[in-house]
């Protein structure tokens, strides 16, 4: 009839698509996943997979954004990486691992941002000046590592100093401790933190006599795990009043 012409004239609107059941998800939700999502990665992959979050829709960034836990890792020493991270994790403590040992640029963290560094692993080029001044509160893990993966065992230049004046401070949370073809003073404040885990891998000149070494041990009881290779001083040299050291959790 009539009617059914009428309607057969008509365009055909396209039905309309359905909503993604994510769509609808509450945001409490949606910021555990994302969480998930980023924490599961490698450390080295965290940053580039919450940027990656954030630019699914501007829902999800809204969300990206307001989350400062996603934005806490650095694996990456350039300056727009570290800029974006300082910035978007606010005041959370931040985890920095970028050893990178062939000529990598210094760390650009600013002061404020430093003091809630909570893991430093990096090359001793990298090291900022300003770490000789900037309180360390929350760091709890330190690596630091002087060879460069082409130099010959021979190579003169294969450990590196740290500056005296860098790692002034005091470090009351620091545990782990690890430093490889780093030299290190004998009486840095690094050495007097409440350690549980000290390894040092070819760090010459720390200390000249066996005694030395034990009177340095003797005032890091917590130890836990203690690795020492190539860094001792002659073990066998005859000491008159030997000093005993116990160490109840090693």
């Amino acid at each position: 009839g009539p009617r059914t012409k009428t309607r057969s004239l008509l365009p055909r609107l396209p039905s309309p698509r359905p909503t993604p059941p994510v769509s609808s998800t509450p945001p409490e939700i949606l910021i555990e996943i994302l969480l998930y999502t980023v924490l599961s990665q490698e450390h080295s992959a965290r940053l580039s997979a919450a940027i990656a979050l954030s630019q699914v829709c501007h829902v999800w960034r809204a969300i990206a954004l307001d989350v400062p836990a996603l934005w806490t890792s650095i694996a990456s020493l350039h300056p727009c990486a570290v800029a974006v991270a300082a910035r978007r994790s606010r005041t959370r403590p931040i985890d920095v691992r970028a050893m990178r040992r062939t000529a990598p640029p210094n760390l650009t963290l600013g002061v404020e941002d430093m003091s809630r560094v909570r893991e430093l692993s990096l090359c001793v080029h990298a090291l900022p000046l300003k770490l000789a001044s900037t309180p360390m509160p929350v760091l709890e893990a330190l690596e630091l590592a002087g060879t460069r993966p082409d130099a010959a065992p021979s190579d003169d230049e294969l450990t590196m100093f740290i500056n005296r004046g860098l790692f002034k401070g005091v470090f009351p949370r620091l545990r782990a401790l690890r430093l490889d073809f780093v030299a290190l003073h004998p009486f840095s404040p690094l050495l007097k933190a409440p350690l549980t885990i000290l390894e040092l891998r070819d760090v010459p000149d720390i200390w000249e006599t066996s005694r030395d070494l034990v009177l340095c041990l003797a005032g890091l009881a917590g130890l836990e795990e203690l690795t020492l290779v190539r860094c001792c001083p002659e073990l066998y040299v005859f000491t008159p009043n030997p000093v005993p050291v116990r160490f109840p959790h090693l």
